[in-house]
């Protein structure tokens, strides 16, 4: 009698690393990094306060904030041969696309990119973030026809961002909201769409029961956005936001709008292409991404899983002519 091996399908609940970086409670809907709640750290602190508190663990003073974005500012601009891989990256396809093989060529312009000791994982970190946001915002404007443009040291790294390029779930929540137009045609859409047994984009949340606690500050600035004047969107996005919070299909679920959901309407109203909204998150989300590979790296061990077999039982080799 043989023991039938428990799978874990996508490796739900299996813990496979221990960290001091973030921890999450589903139920509860909250979010901590380093031990600081989320909500502090989004209406207090820097994006480049988070970014060293990520690194270092600890948030950083102000000589230790201004030593870190000058390392950041040093890392932003392209050099030569690293403009002419943007210039010749291919023009079509998802900003995604163009992102991954832009950083994935950065490599082969690194001397030390084989470097995993904590020195080098903590240069080629610096590097990534830096020089996301200026390659992407440089693809973007190469495919539309104009000029690159150079970082500013005067702008921090959000405000960079922005100003090089004026001229993923999130993007598909964004083309909800556009199918939809209006905030009265939200209801009816909603209610079609659960009838098709359709998905609704930037709702829900593997882990969280609750509203993410991350959606209270996007909806603010979404808000915040709207009341400048470039955030119509804001309307649609909310009276959708209703819909969800009193329909039975989602309320019986526990499925609540996620951080997709309203960074939608926000990066749209900062006018990035529809295709570029995933990049966003990848330019940010590369500060927690690179903590964690530090993290692993400096307890050097491989994730190996393994395969439970249920193939065919052992069986003879039949050459060609007798088949």
């Amino acid at each position: 009698m043989t023991t039938e091996t428990q799978v874990m399908r996508g490796l739900d609940n299996v813990v496979v690393a221990s960290t001091q970086l973030s921890a999450i409670d589903g139920t509860a809907g909250r979010l901590s990094y380093v031990g600081y709640d989320i909500h502090d750290l989004a209406e207090r602190a820097t994006f480049e306060e988070v970014f060293y508190l990520l690194w270092y663990g600890d948030l950083p003073n102000a000589e230790q904030l201004s030593q870190f974005n000058a390392r950041l500012r040093a890392e932003r601009a392209l050099s030569a041969d690293e403009l002419a891989l943007v210039r010749n990256a291919p023009r079509s396809g998802h900003g995604m696309d163009a992102l991954r093989t832009l950083v994935s060529a950065l490599a082969q312009l690194d001397e030390q990119a084989d470097d995993t000791s904590p020195a080098g994982a903590e240069r080629i970190g610096i590097r990534l973030a830096a020089k996301m946001p200026t390659l992407i915002a440089a693809w973007h404007r190469t495919r539309s026809g104009a000029e690159p443009i150079a970082p500013d040291e005067q702008l921090g790294h959000a405000a960079n961002f922005l100003a090089m390029l004026h001229g993923g779930a999130n993007q598909k929540a964004m083309e909800t909201f556009l199918a939809i137009g209006r905030p009265e045609q939200a209801r009816p859409y909603i209610d079609q769409l659960v009838a098709q047994h359709g998905r609704l984009m930037g709702v829900g949340h593997r882990i969280y029961k609750v509203e993410d606690p991350r959606v209270r500050h996007l909806r603010k600035q979404v808000m915040a956005l709207g009341e400048a004047g470039s955030g119509e969107w804001y309307q649609v996005a909310d009276a959708v936001g209703r819909v969800i919070m009193e329909h039975p299909h989602f309320t019986q679920r526990q499925l609540n709008p996620n951080v997709e959901f309203y960074s939608a309407p926000l990066l749209y109203g900062l006018g990035l292409p529809l295709d570029l909204f995933t990049t966003a998150f990848a330019i940010s989300r590369i500060a927690g991404w690179m903590a964690h590979i530090r993290e692993q790296l400096a307890d050097n061990r491989l994730i190996r899983p393994k395969a439970d077999y249920h193939g065919p039982a052992p069986r003879a080799f039949v050459p060609l002519a007798e088949r």
